[in-house]
């Protein structure tokens, strides 16, 4: 749906999807919306191989939580860095949600951070950080803090409020129950 989106207001639009059926939707939109759109059908992290995709059966998400197959229906997929699928190109604005695999993906992404420094959106829980990435979620949003970024919490109103800081988010998760959205945007020149 983003990458749609930002293609059909003339964007370069760069997909990252590690589940097979939405990958088909992609395409599909992009085709119905007559938009190109350069798809990666794979998982981004901080090394290459493969990991185990936990498909939700109830909606659309699925999470890396494992590296080892347990049966045959498992859905393997392939781990890239994204700071090797970006390259040389500028990257302004990212949206990553990938349950908890965030610092991970980041971790493979510091070249692009730190020449390119987009803004970005995310959705943050700590225990989707610790379950996907095995980190506290303080440690992702200090490592993005490194590149010079300032935190705003996206209220479900639409307002944008100005984080003081990892605890505030981490109390606001727990006290909502799930995870909120995040805009980092570049503050403060700063090398990590």
């Amino acid at each position: 749906m983003f990458a749609v989106h930002a293609a059909l207001r003339g964007a370069e639009a760069i997909a990252v999807e590690a589940r097979p059926s939405n990958n088909s939707l992609i395409l599909e939109n992009a085709r119905h919306s007559r938009v190109p759109i350069e798809l990666h059908p794979l998982a981004v992290s901080d090394c290459h191989g493969y990991a185990v995709l936990d498909v939700a059966s109830d909606n659309e998400n699925a999470a890396i939580r494992r590296t080892e197959a347990g049966s045959i229906g498992d859905y393997v997929v392939a781990l890239a860095l994204l700071d090797e699928l970006i390259g040389d190109r500028h990257i302004d604005v990212m949206k990553i949600d990938i349950e908890g695999h965030e610092y991970r993906a980041m971790l493979g992404a510091r070249k692009m951070l730190e020449r390119c420094r987009p803004v970005i959106v995310t959705e943050y829980s700590p225990e989707f950080q610790q379950a996907g990435s095995g980190v506290p979620g303080s440690v992702y949003l200090e490592y993005l803090e490194q590149f010079g970024y300032g935190i705003s919490i996206m209220l479900r109103s639409g307002e944008l409020k100005p984080a003081a800081g990892t605890a505030e988010i981490d109390e606001l998760c727990r006290h909502l129950g799930y995870h909120v959205d995040l805009l980092l945007e570049p503050t403060v020149r700063q090398i990590a």
